[in-house]
């Protein structure tokens, strides 16, 4: 149950560091990568309705935690050390990213589908996200292996050697 919290947790912070440096990129170059990130008019009926700006993020928010705990899945069945997480994490990430940046097509709010510099960011941002994801995870899998390695004290109380 506490490994679960702490998922929900990385899916939660996780999501507002994408969603911070998405939307500084989009205020110092007004290049509408955080609109892109909260875009929702691809999907019927709902795409209709002009939300506010933090039910959308919600939204976001909602995907990231799904991916988080995507990613749990994978990295205890996978028995994934600290290089594994960090690389597999932080690429698919990074190709998610990748895969959801034609959904620009379905709206006039967002950036045009071929130009490169908000591709540029956002494929940056996720794989900030990505690494920022896979750096969280490492940090509980530590915890976790720590406290585990603890918990084993010794019968004769000595210390071994390495």
């Amino acid at each position: 149950m506490k490994r679960n919290m702490e998922v929900l947790l990385i899916g939660i912070a996780t999501s507002f560091v994408l969603g911070f440096f998405l939307k500084m990129i989009e205020n110092l170059t007004n290049l509408k990568v955080y609109t892109l990130l909260l875009n929702i008019d691809f999907i019927p009926i709902i795409g209709e309705i002009d939300f506010p700006e933090w039910i959308e993020f919600s939204f976001h928010m909602i995907i990231s935690i799904i991916l988080a705990f995507i990613f749990n899945y994978l990295v205890l069945k996978n028995k994934w050390n600290w290089q594994g997480i960090l690389f597999y994490v932080s690429l698919s990430n990074m190709l998610v990213g990748l895969l959801i940046y034609p959904i620009t097509l379905f709206s006039e709010r967002t950036p045009p589908l071929l130009s490169i510099f908000p591709l540029n960011f956002w494929l940056i941002g996720h794989l900030i996200y990505g690494i920022s994801m896979s750096l969280l995870f490492i940090l509980i899998q530590n915890k976790h292996y720590l406290k585990k390695r603890k918990s084993k004290k010794r019968k004769d109380n000595t210390i071994p050697f390495r």
